[in-house]
């Protein structure tokens, strides 16, 4: 169930000749998909809007009636009003009167020119090519550098990032705060990471010590730099936009269950092992989860070095999620193997609940 972006009145799912889309009764909004609107309007026109909102980014303007997250308004061809495009969601929305604006699709000439063998190939050539540039820019792996300068130091680390940071309704409290308990703690148990990990991490083989509330402390547990930094950027990378979406409390909840399902999963194969479990990788999988199933066409970069070149490579959220995936369960062999000390099987159970949580409050 989609919402107007205008009036807030429920959408109708209609079908016009060039396809599906999804009116307003009310105020006569409508939100039509990129495909869509390539077959009912002019392409140049379409192309050209979607470009500018992804490039230039536009300016901040309504929530998305799909994802929620706010639209850029950027400015059509000619004399038409501005037009709303979510570049995750590949959606516009058009007010009342803004689709009748927009340039039809120009009628085919009653006579086609005459073209020799010769301009005929090139022609031919020259489409193949502005296919092929189409594609590549909006499905391909190759692009350019990030919204924001500072996202090239994680890169530098090989640790994949958001091409664009989108606007956001809220404040993410809970997702600060959470990065910023779980620092705090790390500066004051220093050294002493041994003890708190026996005393405060979660043990399967003694799961309900302290009144069961260890898979809670254990995840704001880490056994250095190494485990804590990369933890904390996955999680406000992608934990505010999830935020954006929920709400605090239930944001809060995500991860607290899915840092519970984490434990429960790695205690599952081994519940009477005595090592005991820390870090907050499995609530943190939980959110990226989420975010995957909430923004699945979002682009994540990745930054790959070869002999003196680097070159930026991007894919959509869900098939960064699905290779991610990929190395839990090779990761879940090493585990089970003993050949690894990450618990992927507590990611695993993370996944989980970022899975049970989309389908509970995705038509919030």
């Amino acid at each position: 169930m989609y919402v107007c972006a205008t009036c807030f009145s429920v959408l109708e799912r209609r079908q016009n000749r060039a396809g599906i889309y999804f009116g307003c009764p009310d105020c006569h909004g409508r939100m039509v998909g990129l495909g869509v609107l390539r077959k009912a309007i002019d392409r140049n026109a379409v192309n050209g809007l979607w470009r500018s909102a992804r490039d230039e980014g536009g300016r901040p303007s309504r929530p998305c009636p799909v994802c929620a997250g706010a639209m850029s308004e950027v400015t059509s061809p000619g004399e038409a009003p501005p037009v709303d495009v979510c570049v995750r969601c590949h959606m516009m929305w058009f007010d009342g009167g803004e689709w009748d604006a927009m340039p039809a699709i120009s009628p085919p000439p009653s006579e086609a020119p005459v073209l020799s063998e010769e301009a005929r190939a090139r022609w031919a050539f020259y489409k193949m090519e502005q296919i092929r540039r189409e594609a590549e820019f909006e499905d391909g792996m190759r692009g350019g550098p990030p919204d924001a300068w500072w996202k090239w130091i994680p890169a530098l680390f090989s640790l994949p990032v958001e091409m664009r940071t989108p606007s956001l309704a809220r404040l993410p409290l809970v997702t600060w705060g959470f990065a910023g308990v779980c620092l705090l703690i790390f500066f004051l148990v220093g050294a002493d990471i041994g003890s708190a990990a026996s005393r405060w991490g979660f043990v399967p083989g003694e799961a309900w010590r302290w009144g069961g509330m260890t898979p809670l402390s254990s995840l704001f547990l880490h056994a250095g730099w190494w485990h804590l930094l990369p933890n904390l950027y996955f999680l406000l990378v992608f934990g505010d936009d999830v935020e954006d979406f929920l709400g605090h409390a239930r944001a809060a909840m995500l991860l607290a269950v899915a840092g519970m399902l984490g434990c429960a999963a790695h205690a599952a194969v081994a519940p009477s092992s005595l090592t005991p479990l820390i870090g907050a990788s499995g609530a943190i999988s939980g959110i990226i989860c989420f975010y995957s199933l909430l923004h699945p066409h979002a682009r994540i970069g990745l930054f790959v070095r070869y002999y003196f070149r680097g070159e930026w490579l991007q894919v959509s959220a869900r098939t960064a999620f699905v290779l991610w995936m990929a190395i839990q369960f090779f990761g879940v062999y090493l585990q089970r193997e003993g050949q690894s000390e990450v618990s992927a099987l507590a990611h695993l159970g993370g996944v989980l609940a970022g899975i049970g949580a989309w389908m509970i409050w995705r038509d919030q």
